[in-house]
């Protein structure tokens, strides 16, 4: 699994999903299927993200987004509570300040019948 798969696991598991098919991987696409809902074959979105490998978020963004999804900090794509009451390991308060910064500029196309319909995000 490269960066981008690790960082979509974890980001799109925050967000709900239970597993991840993945399509496409080139060197600047990671596409997939997010499945929410194994016994129910309509709980599922298709998904695009235009990222290179060398452009995919950092290693602090992937312990942080590792973190949210572990502890289940968000209620669908919001946080459950102010980021000054998170609590990162491994993250000083200037490097979890950062993480966040960069978590929240992250867009993940949701296709639909083709089309590009919305986008995954998370926000305060």
């Amino acid at each position: 699994m490269n960066k981008r798969q690790q960082f979509l696991s974890s980001f799109l598991g925050a967000l709900g999903a239970e597993e991840i098919k993945w399509t496409e991987i080139t060197d600047k696409i990671v596409a997939g299927t997010a499945i929410y809902d194994k016994t129910d074959p309509e709980e599922l979105q298709d998904f695009k993200w235009q990222m290179t490998e060398s452009k995919s978020p950092d290693d602090k963004t992937q312990i942080l987004i590792d973190h949210i999804f572990e502890e289940n900090l968000l209620d669908i794509d919001r946080l459950k509570k102010p980021i000054s009451e998170i609590q990162v390991p491994g993250l000083t308060d200037q490097e979890k300040d950062s993480a966040f910064d960069k978590l929240f500029k992250v867009r993940v196309k949701m296709i639909d019948e083709g089309e590009e319909t919305d986008f995954y995000f998370i926000h305060q």
